[in-house]
């Protein structure tokens, strides 16, 4: 891509996020107020595709999908099942690192449970806020949660 070109771009990229047209999370490109994305299946027969070119999001919400139809099953399983799902026939290295790597986000952030090797979804709970009583879900484990109404915090022990 040429100079004037790229020039062009980012001057596009620029007044299109100070209309707030789009936002950058990360290196990706999201719809204003979109949270969670929709699982695509790239299905471009002739087309290299680009493991890397997708969102960590939304191979997180694809394995998200995976375990809501299987329940439980091995990281291996996973990454081949996530893989498969958003239009990866075969599994090389580099996509099952990435898909990996998606995965233990979600692990760490969201819903996913690793018991003994096997991943399963987190069961949430919803509770109403100690303060406001506003209702509040999140996963059924020892946290710190901070109410997005009142502010306030509180610790929840299972």
């Amino acid at each position: 891509m040429g100079k004037r070109i790229k020039r062009i771009l980012r001057s596009v990229e620029k007044y299109s996020l100070s209309k707030k047209m789009f936002e950058l999370r990360n290196d990706f490109y999201w719809p204003q107020g979109m949270n969670k994305p929709p699982i695509r299946e790239r299905d471009f027969k002739k087309l290299p595709k680009n493991i890397k070119l997708i969102a960590p999001e939304e191979i997180g919400e694809a394995a998200l999908f995976v375990l809501r139809k299987e329940y439980s099953m091995s990281m291996e399983d996973l990454v081949h099942q996530v893989a498969y799902l958003i239009g990866f026939d075969k599994v090389t290295e580099e996509i099952s690192n990435y898909i990996k790597q998606c995965i233990k986000l979600y692990e760490k952030h969201y819903k996913i449970t690793n018991k003994n090797g096997k991943l399963s979804l987190t069961k949430e709970i919803i509770l109403p806020c100690k303060f406001c009583g506003q209702k509040l879900r999140f996963p059924n484990k020892r946290l710190i949660i901070i109410c997005p109404k009142c502010k306030k915090s509180f610790t929840y022990i299972p």
